[in-house]
């Protein structure tokens, strides 16, 4: 496909602009908060929300709100082909192990950092600069297109999940929320909380982290008549952790520090909630909850070894770990590859986990056909751009994707940018991708709607 409408040329001298509207998305904190009326996620995420909507029609672009929950923004005529589905919202984040301000976006090295750059701000400015180009060159569409902002990606879906019970996507569907060029395959997902409860005489409390979806970074506890020399002793041959203690009086605080990532790829963090628990277990009764529980989530282990299922079949990490007057909680978080069954992995789990457990999520994968149009139109369009042949891909994430059974996903990061840390600190996105992407989702309009 030759760049007969001169797309590359247009985005080229709107890059500025693009970046501009980037950096103003990063510094909305769309972290989910407290459902108010006509705020189902929050203000902040009603503030991005809204800020994407207003950008969008004095571009000129007529949209659509859903319930505060989804925006559409769509170009062309006729019937409606094609649906990009993006998402504004961000999880949490611990400034203290960022090294700039993670909600104001800063510039360096050909890279932007700030909270949600990558996932899934950066991508979503690509896509509204993607239609914006279409419109203004004046392409003659006879499809409609129609890009999403979805505002519930991280926490569960229920933006998507409450606008279909009434609403129906368009035939072809894109995802830009993981890599170039296609990803046809996604692992299942299996959420589980479990609770239950437990007294003991040496752990006063307990707690990591916040998101069941990222491992946690930090842990702390606190211990009734344990010295910080019997601590020492516990902790001095772990991997990948630092740690601190304080004493007063017969209370021994110690933190835990490890390093946080995505649940999907758990082997880039290290779980400081597992190396609480092994800590836990050290002054614990010999078969107490937390010293069964250390043996089923090793730390350092990241398959599920502990419940006998083997590496190639899932990860499983322990993401929420808190216990406090008497009542233990625990989350956990995972992927489940595309050959295997996600109802199986979560048998394996509840079976031997003693505590009440409640299904938050179970997804089965999702795999497309690689000869699937949309997937050889992508494919296609990635090729000539880039001038390389990697051929389709399946992600450890869970995206927009697994809400269409053929939906696919397209971008927003190339395999040269290396870790850009989604869901870590100091996430970043590389701009020369942010523009190529942006080339790149113009051109696919173009295809499938001309």
């Amino acid at each position: 496909m030759t760049d007969k409408y001169k797309i590359d040329e247009f985005i080229d001298l709107h890059k500025d602009e693009m970046i501009g509207f980037l950096e103003e998305l990063i510094r909305i904190p769309s972290v989910r908060g407290e459902q108010k009326p006509g705020m189902p996620y929050g203000e902040e995420i009603d503030r991005a929300l809204r800020f994407a909507g207003d950008t969008a029609e004095k571009m000129g672009f007529k949209t659509e709100n859903f319930d505060n929950r989804v925006k559409l923004i769509k170009l062309g005529a006729g019937e409606r082909k094609l649906g990009i589905l993006c998402h504004l919202d961000v999880v949490e984040v611990n400034a203290e192990k960022w090294d700039t301000p993670p909600f104001e976006p800063v510039i360096k090295d050909g890279m932007i950092c700030g909270r949600g750059v990558l996932d899934n701000k950066g991508p979503s400015a690509a896509a509204l600069y993607a239609l914006y180009a279409v419109k203004q060159l004046k392409i003659p569409l006879t499809k409609e297109v129609c890009l999403y902002m979805g505002t519930d990606e991280e926490k569960g879906f229920s933006d998507f999940k409450e606008y279909l019970k009434s609403n129906r996507f368009p035939e072809f569907v894109f995802v830009p929320d993981a890599c170039f060029p296609v990803g046809v395959a996604e692992k299942g997902l299996v959420r589980l909380s479990f609770t239950g409860g437990y007294v003991s005489d040496r752990i006063v409390c307990a707690h990591s982290g916040e998101v069941i979806n990222v491992i946690p970074d930090t842990a702390t506890v606190k211990f009734k008549n344990v010295s910080a020399s019997e601590i020492d002793a516990e902790l001095s041959g772990f991997e990948n952790i630092k740690y601190e203690t304080v004493t007063y009086g017969e209370v021994t605080t110690v933190t835990i520090y490890g390093k946080s990532a995505h649940a999907a790829g758990p082997w880039n963090g290290a779980n400081a909630a597992t190396a609480l628990l092994k800590l836990l277990a050290a002054f614990d009764e010999k078969d107490g909850i937390f010293s069964r529980l250390a043996k089923l989530f090793k730390h350092n282990l990241l398959y599920g070894e502990g419940f006998g299922i083997a590496p190639e079949k899932a990860t499983l990490s322990l993401t929420v770990f808190d216990y406090r007057n008497g009542r233990l909680n625990l989350k956990t978080d995972s992927r489940v590859a595309v050959t295997e069954s996600s109802k199986e992995i979560l048998e394996k789990i509840t079976s031997q986990v003693p505590l009440d457990a409640e299904v938050l999520c179970v997804d089965e994968p999702h795999n497309v056909p690689k000869d699937f149009e949309l997937v050889r139109i992508l494919q296609k369009i990635y090729t000539e751009q880039t001038g390389r042949n990697d051929e389709g891909y399946s992600t450890d994430g869970i995206t927009y994707a697994h809400l269409k059974p053929d939906a696919v996903i397209f971008g927003g990061v190339m395999y040269d940018d290396g870790s850009c840390n989604a869901h870590g600190e100091n996430e970043c996105y590389n701009l020369e991708t942010f523009v190529t992407a942006a080339k790149m989702f113009a051109k696919a309009i173009v295809e499938i709607c001309e």
